[in-house]
């Protein structure tokens, strides 16, 4: 994928994808286990984020804008990259999967970056 709209809107797709993921996984972990009213609050709060964040992508796109839906996609790269946990052990497959999503990520930011200048990810 070298059209960096595509690849904008890919990034977008595969997010609300793993957030939808994420609320199904949340709602399990609930349904299954003897939380305190705390712990039942900090899931739906993580719910809650990852439903806003899939209507902000929502009305991004909306919008029409594709300098907007980059950016947005660029910022959503960003985190995925920052956020994901890099395993202890080197030589495991964590480390395999963790390196395949820093270089799929990476070549996501290439090709978004492209269009703003900063294209040396």
């Amino acid at each position: 994928m070298a059209d960096s709209n595509a690849v904008a809107r890919h990034v977008t797709e595969k997010d609300d994808v793993q957030s939808n993921e994420r609320i199904a996984s949340i709602r399990n972990l609930i349904m299954r286990a003897r939380l305190t009213r705390e712990g039942a609050a900090k899931f739906e709060s993580e719910i809650q984020f990852c439903t806003s964040r899939q209507t902000l992508n929502r009305m991004i796109s909306e919008s029409g804008d594709e300098n907007l839906i980059k950016m947005n996609a660029i910022n959503i790269a960003l985190r995925i990259l920052f956020t994901t946990d890099i395993p202890l052990e080197n030589k495991s497959d964590g480390m395999k999967t963790y390196r395949g999503i820093v270089e799929e990520y990476r070549q996501y930011l290439k090709v978004l970056g492209s269009d703003f200048c900063f294209s040396n990810f």
